[in-house]
């Protein structure tokens, strides 16, 4: 069964205390995964691979083996810092940290054939959810105001640090005291259910 969202946030905590890295440390991918390995899995296999044999996908992670395949692109990439090869790293260490079945892919492009199988499908979301959460952990995200300091402070790309801005905003609204604000097309669409039943939602009043 897969972890709901605490769950992972949990376990994205505690992976960084295990391997030695404080609340607003930023994560270099090749050292977590050096990390991983000597204190985790020793025996994990790391293979850095020509790019031809891995044809379709960036990574291939196979926990059931203990082995964790590279492009040699990717892995070159994350060695001098980029953010999405760094994701990618750390993405693939969380299937083999999930302990997940069969071999999974970080794809260059859509997964159409993870989107197909609701398995696996739900193991890569999984993983991405957990190598966010490790790599921009929830204690500090909440007390920044926007996706670019995220992505500033960890090192996320602008694309994966507005998804964890979104994610922790949950937690970020409550340290607050905040509500949710309603969007403006919801708002829109109550009011047209209010002038339809004549029943006024309060809590959307501006009175």
């Amino acid at each position: 069964m897969p972890m709901t969202e605490e769950e992972l946030e949990y376990k994205a905590q505690k992976t960084r205390e295990s391997l030695g890295y404080g609340p607003l440390d930023s994560i270099s991918a090749v050292e977590f995964l050096e990390r991983y390995k000597a204190t985790k899995v020793p025996s994990l296999v790391v293979a850095i691979v020509p790019d031809t044999e891995l044809p379709y996908a960036e990574a291939e992670s196979v926990p059931s083996q203990n082995i964790i395949k590279f492009r040699k692109s990717t892995y070159d990439s994350a060695v001098s810092g980029d953010c999405r090869a760094k994701f990618t790293v750390i993405e693939e260490v969380c299937h083999d940290l999930l302990r997940h079945s069969g071999a999974m892919h970080r794809a260059i492009a859509n997964d159409f054939i993870a989107r197909a199988n609701p398995k696996k499908w739900a193991q890569e979301r999984e993983a991405k959810y957990l190598a966010a959460a490790i790599i921009a952990p929830q204690a500090a995200c909440v007390s920044l105001d926007s996706a670019d300091e995220i992505a500033s402070q960890f090192g996320l790309s602008a694309e994966a640090a507005k998804i964890r801005y979104n994610q922790t905003d949950r937690a970020r609204r409550k340290a607050r005291g905040e509500t949710r604000a309603f969007s403006s097309e919801t708002i829109e669409r109550v009011r047209k259910l209010e002038a339809v039943t004549g029943y006024r939602v309060r809590s959307l009043s501006d009175d």
